[in-house]
């Protein structure tokens, strides 16, 4: 064996320690956080007429939601509006014509990690009526189906890949293991490894229609793959991604000291996605 043929573990070794490094030293990702601060007119005030515009003010600078900004009628009944986002400002303009009664915005903003907040605010023209009953959940039930199987199918994949990996450096270190079930090994990790890395990936965008109340059929456009490489899953889905592959190698390779560093960074990657 050639000298790359023996340095060849330390050198797969300190490639995968630098990778750990770089990812970890890149940060955690972190949600931003965005709270209204002002609203003109104030939630719940009786005006005699009703106003021109809604302005929503908020602690960060944020972005616009297509069909974000909902106005109910104190039927229950409710109108798109349109709106204009300047920095940390959101100015909705009201239609012209409002009867009395209570009259109900419901907002939905986004942070500049793509990050969805949403909140709602109520003004009555001449008198205050009872509040119309509303059904604020815009969540798309497909969607959260389908956010929910790729959120469970990276765990499970994630799970599986590290535990063989790991169990192969501990349990089964030294141990004989048949060439047939060393192959099975392979191969459970290696579907496993590919099934988290593509529900990882999946969920970028299926995560942003969720968070946006979007149907399935948004996913067909480009706005929430878009605005999925801006959410902190994105980070995510590279340390899942990273941390698999990681693991699989450790499956794979003969030296033990390749297979215990792919398995631990890769364990440590992939599950230190989820903290």
């Amino acid at each position: 064996m050639g000298r790359w043929g023996r340095g060849r573990p330390r050198r797969w070794a300190a490639l995968w320690a630098v990778v750990l490094g770089l990812l970890v030293l890149s940060g955690g990702p972190a949600w931003a956080h965005v709270e209204l601060v002002q609203v003109d007119p104030p939630d719940g005030q009786t005006l005699q007429e009703a106003p021109p515009h809604v302005t929503l003010t908020f602690d960060d600078d944020v972005d616009l939601v297509p069909g974000g900004m909902l106005l109910y009628g104190p039927d229950g009944r409710a109108v798109t509006l349109e709106a204009e986002a300047q920095d940390r400002t959101v100015t909705v303009t009201v239609p012209e014509g409002l009867g009395r009664g209570t009259w109900v915005l419901t907002w939905r903003v986004l942070a500049h990690d793509a990050h969805a907040f949403a909140g709602s605010t109520a003004f009555s023209v001449s008198t205050a009526t009872p509040l119309p009953d509303l059904d604020l959940d815009q969540t798309s039930p497909v969607t959260s189906v389908l956010h929910t199987t790729l959120q469970g199918l990276t765990y499970a994949g994630v799970l599986v890949v590290t535990g063989l990996a790991i169990l192969r450096t501990t349990a089964l270190r030294g141990v004989p293991v048949p060439p047939v079930v060393a192959g099975r090994l392979r191969t459970v990790g290696g579907v496993a490894a590919l099934l988290a890395a593509l529900a990882a990936a999946l969920m970028l965008p299926v995560l942003t229609a969720w968070q946006l109340g979007l149907g399935p059929d948004a996913l067909l456009g480009p706005d929430p793959w878009r605005l999925g490489l801006r959410q902190p899953w994105a980070l995510s889905a590279a340390l899942v991604v990273v941390g698999v592959a990681a693991c699989w190698t450790g499956l794979r390779v003969r030296s033990r000291v390749l297979a215990a560093v792919g398995a631990w960074v890769g364990a440590a990657l992939a599950v230190g996605a989820f903290v």
